[in-house]
């Protein structure tokens, strides 16, 4: 009888454990659980560019700046990756986001030469956008100054490995771009050209997320296309603010002589990711 006795006691003083044991899982499992597909949370993201959207070509290692226009964070721009050479590829990257977050996507990502985020001026959807740094080819064009949009939107995400996939919508180039070559007073092209100055255009603009458009400054830095060795190659190219631009044209030859505009010359109508030849006549001084 005595052992019955002992052994009741026994199970009574190992029941508060046994509850004990029970709420601590409870407490895990509760906590494993807090985050759920709709949960804000910083995720692994996934942005596909669909078929319908397709009409910039990326490069592999191509890097592009987020902004979560839903949400504004102390991260404003988040760093995204293209995993393929495509006009469909993929850009993956880590934000803060959840389900039905609309994402706007810009190239060359921010802190890139010529693209400043005016965050710390107050304006957090803001870039200021200077094309000062240009060199008269279409490459550096494409490398640097052939600024790209995008807009995504977040469709599905997950509670388990806090991922998410986005749709891109939307894609366009920002820029037009001007083909120019020179003629003298003869009719007759201009060769030989060492260098090309560029004034009374207008170097940068300002872009605004919540707008989707580029708001032009009265900033006019003189652009000065040289080569690194021997003559500029003809055309020369310059990426332009849409839709109008007004420039006054100075070129020198390698024989030293010296043509320009006599007055600033006025390109209208400028449609964004559009390439327009210009021909100038320029007067020898």
């Amino acid at each position: 009888m005595k052992v019955k006795y002992a052994f009741v006691a026994l199970m009574v003083m190992c029941l508060p454990l046994v509850f004990l044991g029970c709420h601590g899982s409870d407490s895990a499992s509760s906590s494993s659980s807090s985050t759920t597909d709709t949960t804000t949370a910083r995720r692994f993201v996934t942005i596909n560019q669909m078929t319908a959207a397709s009409t910039v070509p990326w490069t592999e290692g191509t890097e592009v700046s987020v902004y979560n226009n839903t949400r504004r964070t102390s991260n404003i721009f988040d760093t995204f990756t293209a995993s393929s050479t495509s006009d469909t590829t993929r850009f993956t990257g880590y934000m803060t986001c959840k389900r039905y977050n609309f994402l706007e996507i810009f190239w060359p990502k921010v802190g890139s030469e010529g693209i400043t985020s005016l965050a710390s001026e107050g304006g957090d959807s803001l870039l200021a956008l200077d094309i000062s740094g240009q060199d008269g080819t279409l490459e550096t064009i494409n490398s640097k100054f052939n600024f790209t949009y995008g807009k995504a939107k977040i469709s599905t995400t997950t509670a388990t490995d806090l991922t998410a996939k986005a749709a891109m919508i939307y894609v366009r180039r920002l820029m037009s771009i001007g083909k120019f070559s020179f003629v003298d007073e003869n009719g007759d092209e201009i060769k030989d050209i060492t260098s090309v100055k560029i004034e009374n255009m207008c170097t940068e603009g300002i872009f605004d997320f919540t707008t989707s458009k580029i708001s032009l400054t009265p900033v006019r830095q003189p652009i000065v296309l040289k080569p690194t060795s021997g003559y500029l190659t003809l055309p020369v190219y310059v990426a332009l603010f849409a839709p109008y631009a007004t420039a006054k044209f100075t070129v020198t030859t390698a024989d030293g002589s010296v043509y320009s505009t006599t007055e600033d010359v006025v390109m209208s109508s400028l449609t964004a990711g559009t390439t327009y030849p210009f021909s100038y006549y320029l007067k020898k001084q």
